[in-house]
């Protein structure tokens, strides 16, 4: 998603207390206009999205409020204080003690000339004082009372939805969602993702990294590569999967471990294979078998088969020959 164009022409604010806390404090009136504001936040999503982003889509039955409010905000029909209003309270209902509370922002713009609805939960600073305003339509906060507290390099913005419509359809909006608060492994909040967002993640992370490794599989097969760098990759893909991170992000795989020059080639096995070339959720529990071992058959047939993480030091693998640098500890007749 190119957030090169994204830009907001209407912004409202809600505070959201911690459970327990008190009542949501619901602006009655869109925030005054305010260009540095504005860019405050898109900037930190273009900063966000194409790197921390996962693809999301509606789920077929939710209680919550957003998806139908997002399309009635994107198709120009719907009335951005009442529905982000009910936004709000959701979220208020929906969290618990151990939500931080925050400022709910519902932001409403373009992308590439196509409608977009922007949601974040952003960080409210210890002793900040916000300040509403009466306004002949109601109440309003305004952010650039407040902006040398909220708008720092400092503040979060905990989690975010950016929505653009693609087309006329609900299903026709493309999602994109991040959490700043990501704690054991997990990739967005359940509670935010599925119970205030109405959303889950576009693809089934465990397919889709199988179909990454094949992706990788049959590149590293029938691209023009030189041994050591068809062996680079087999390695990278493997440390991939074993590594702490929760994603997998295509684009950097390629970056950094695909050949220059061929990078184009890979996204487009990734095409074929179904790969998303936006991140998506690790799930290795098909994959588990690459992890562990990697088999190596020279043109006169003799096979080497070693532990992944001992190719490239005890297993010199060059473009005329494979070494390996250890001991005979036992031998076996072929049956």
């Amino acid at each position: 998603m190119d957030l090169g164009t994204l830009s907001f022409e209407k912004l409202i604010v809600h505070e959201v207390p911690q459970k327990g806390d008190g009542e949501v404090r619901l602006a009655t009136d869109l925030t005054e206009r305010d260009e540095a504001v504005e860019q405050f936040f898109v900037g930190r999503l273009r900063a966000a999205v194409p790197t921390a982003g996962f693809d999301a889509r509606f789920l077929d039955s939710t209680e919550s409020p957003v998806p139908n409010g997002v399309h009635a905000l994107t198709g120009g029909t719907g009335d951005l204080v009442g529905l982000s209003q009910e936004m709000a309270r959701h979220l208020h209902t929906i969290q618990s003690r151990a939500n931080s509370p925050g400022l709910l922002v519902v932001a409403v713009g373009t992308v590439v000339r196509s409608p977009c609805v922007a949601v974040l939960k952003v960080e409210r600073h210890d002793g900040l004082v916000v300040s509403p305003e009466e306004t002949s339509a109601g109440l309003r906060f305004i952010l650039s009372h407040i902006r040398n507290l909220v708008l720092s390099d400092k503040m979060r913005i905990f989690k975010s939805a950016l929505f653009v419509q693609t087309g006329r359809h609900r299903a026709d909006i493309r999602i994109s969602v991040t959490d700043d608060q990501l704690t054991g492994g997990k990739t967005v909040a359940q509670f935010f993702l599925e119970r205030f967002l109405g959303c889950t993640f576009a693809g089934n992370p465990r397919v889709q990294t199988q179909s990454f490794v094949d992706a990788v599989k049959d590149f590293a097969n029938h691209a023009e590569l030189s041994t050591e760098e068809r062996v680079g990759l087999r390695v990278a893909l493997a440390s991939e999967l074993g590594s702490s991170r929760i994603a997998i992000t295509p684009r950097s795989f390629a970056r950094d471990h695909v050949p220059e020059g061929q990078h184009e080639e890979f996204l487009a096995k990734l095409t074929v294979h179904g790969v998303p070339e936006v991140r998506f959720p690790k799930d290795t529990e098909l994959v588990k078998s690459i992890m562990r071992k990697m088999t190596m058959e020279t043109e006169k047939g003799i096979v080497v088969v070693s532990p992944i993480d001992e190719v490239g030091t005890t297993v010199d693998v060059g473009p005329e020959r494979i070494v390996v640098n250890d001991r005979l500890k036992s031998q076996r007749p072929f049956r």
